[in-house]
């Protein structure tokens, strides 16, 4: 008879702490279930449909994230169902970060000058939208527009993929700035982000960005204004002296100011 390796009984071991540590989330889980139905005064179901029902919560999500979902369930629905705690899971559902398609069709842009910062889904259905738009047909245009991003949207909630938001910048460089120091106030993408696509306006990006977010920079203004040209690293110096800017260090300071001195003699 072949003797068990000691990989085949670590194999064994892990899938049975996994198997113990799935039993524990799902009695948990069972508990928090149970509360919830109490407090919103419901009938609590049989013991293996709450089982059923934590099963699944526990598979797909974190504890953290099931009971921030039931905390809300407990506070805005009158039903408890497995739909309502979904919906409301963290980065899941309708908190999702994701517009509602009113507000979607709004943000997108109307001509190609204007620039937006939208989500995968709004790109898709405002392409649909286009050809109408460009015929003059706002309404046909609107129309096209939610029933693509509404399906779109629909589709990406219930594969489970967050919200991912990306940058489409128009002809108008000067209306680039508002619209990227909004996406970046709502952390919708990094300053770092914002930062490497105005070029030669970051400075007004700067003072377009509320004032909560200017410390987070250092690090990242130091990185792209290692990349710009000499003139505008000079303003960039500049403005840190007026302390106008995230703070640089004296050295980093100086050594840019060498370095733009040295560009100018050549």
């Amino acid at each position: 008879m072949k003797e068990p390796t000691e990989s085949s009984a670590g194999a064994k071991s892990s899938t049975k702490r996994t198997a113990s540590r799935k039993s524990e989330r799902i009695k948990a889980t069972n508990e928090m279930l149970v509360k919830a139905y109490v407090v919103m005064g419901r009938n609590v179901p049989d013991a293996a449909v709450i089982h059923a029902i934590s099963d699944q919560l526990t598979t797909e999500f974190t504890d953290e994230q099931i009971a921030a979902s039931l905390d809300r369930v407990m506070r805005e629905c009158e039903w408890l169902t497995l739909k309502a705690i979904i919906e409301r899971i963290p980065g899941r559902g309708t908190d999702d970060g994701r517009p509602e398609p009113e507000t979607a069709w709004a943000m997108c842009p109307k001509s190609e000058d204007a620039s937006v910062v939208w989500t995968q889904e709004m790109a898709a259905a405002h392409g649909i939208a286009k050809t109408l738009l460009d015929d003059g047909d706002a309404i046909a245009a609107r129309m096209a527009f939610r029933e693509t991003y509404v399906s779109e949207v629909s589709r990406a909630r219930r594969e489970g993929r967050p919200a991912r938001w990306e940058v489409s910048l128009g002809f108008d460089k000067d209306g680039r700035v508002p619209v990227l120091a909004e996406a970046v106030e709502k952390g919708r993408i990094s300053e770092k982000h914002a930062l490497a696509l105005v070029g030669d306006q970051a400075i007004e990006l700067q003072k377009a960005l509320p004032a909560s977010k200017v410390p987070q920079l250092a690090g990242e203004v130091k990185e792209v204004v290692a990349k710009m040209p000499e003139g505008i690293r000079s303003a960039f110096a500049a403005l840190v002296k007026q302390k106008a800017m995230p703070a640089l260090s004296k050295q980093e300071t100086e050594q840019m100011r060498a370095e733009d001195a040295d560009a100018a003699a050549s």
